[in-house]
């Protein structure tokens, strides 16, 4: 055995380990900090170069902390790893979870840009991408991206017939947190 392929080895023993200390911890704690021992954990196994077994530790942190940055980092980094293996429904399903968690409708429309690309590219389900698209420009109408592909998928006339300013009234009269509960309830209508 050659020196670098026993470091890789003795490198990813070493995570493992770590890993489950993490896990030990995880389990002995509640909250925030369970949340935190997870995402250790899950970090530690994707440093060595066992993603399936970060994932059940990013859902673990998702379950022990509901808001919070736990969470957030949590479903970005089993977004992450669905992505790699290109199991593209679980990842439409983490970022209408994201969506759900999000704070700040810039952040909240980069999202519904996100899952959109994900249905028209990747989904082969060009009305969802569009619906998300519609959510995105509506929530954010300064979101260059989202006014762009939503006019891609209905057609410029439609885009530009948008009034900016009546979106900024509608948007301004709901919490980010209702405002994307209803776009993605109207999404998923249509």
């Amino acid at each position: 055995m050659d020196s670098k392929h026993s470091e890789e080895v003795l490198g990813a023993a070493n995570q493992a380990s770590l890993a489950e200390a993490h896990e030990r911890h995880a389990r002995a704690v509640l909250g925030r900090e369970a949340s935190a021992a997870w995402i250790l954990a899950g970090e530690a196994w994707e440093r060595g170069d066992a993603p399936s077994r970060a994932l059940p530790c990013y859902r673990r942190a998702f379950q022990a902390e509901t808001d919070g940055e736990g969470v957030k980092e949590a479903l970005l980094r089993a977004r992450r790893i669905y992505a790699a293996r290109e199991n593209w429904e679980m990842v439409a399903e983490l970022l209408a979870l994201e969506i759900e968690t999000a704070i700040g409708r810039e952040h909240v429309a980069a999202l519904w840009v996100l899952l959109g690309d994900v249905a028209r590219e990747h989904l082969d389900d060009p009305e969802r991408g569009a619906a998300c698209f519609e959510a995105a420009a509506r929530l954010d109408p300064a979101n260059e991206a989202a006014r762009a592909r939503h006019g891609e998928a209905v057609g410029f006339a439609r885009a530009e017939a948008v009034d900016p300013a009546a979106l900024i009234a509608e948007a301004d009269t709901a919490t980010d947190n209702e405002l994307a509960a209803l776009l993605y309830t109207e999404a998923a209508r249509e």
